[in-house]
Formats: structure tokens, sequence, C-alpha cells
């Protein structure tokens, strides 16, 4: 059995963990509408890594929500 102040301390890493995944996946749906708008704007526009892709919005960019 773990002591509670191990519980707590596992609690809490689970909850950064969260946060950051959270995070992350706003980073990403930010960066995805960003890239749509581009290519929207600019037809002949390109990533400028050619090695990264940027899959095409299957969701309203209206619907994101970005927390700073």
């Amino acid at each position: 059995m773990l002591a509670s102040n191990e519980k707590e301390a596992l609690h809490g890493i689970d909850d950064r963990i969260s946060m950051l995944e959270k995070r992350l996946s706003n980073a990403k749906a930010a960066r995805d509408a960003y890239v749509h708008h581009l290519r929207g704007r600019y037809p002949d526009w390109k990533p400028p890594l050619p090695s990264l892709t940027y899959p095409e919005l299957t969701y309203s960019t209206l619907s994101i929500r970005v927390h700073i």
C-alpha cells in the first residue's frame, strides 16, 4: 500500500500530465486551424517543412477555444 502523501503525489502528477495533454491538444488544433486559414487565403502556400503533414480540418474552427 502507498502512503497517503505518495498517493497525493501520484494524483498531482496525473493532474499535470492531463493538463499538458490538454494543452498539447489545444496547440495542435490551433496549428491546424492556422494552416487551414493559410491554405484558404494563399492556395499556393506550402508548409515550410515538407516532412510535416497537416491534416485537413474536419471540424469548425469556431469551436476551438485556446486558453493561454
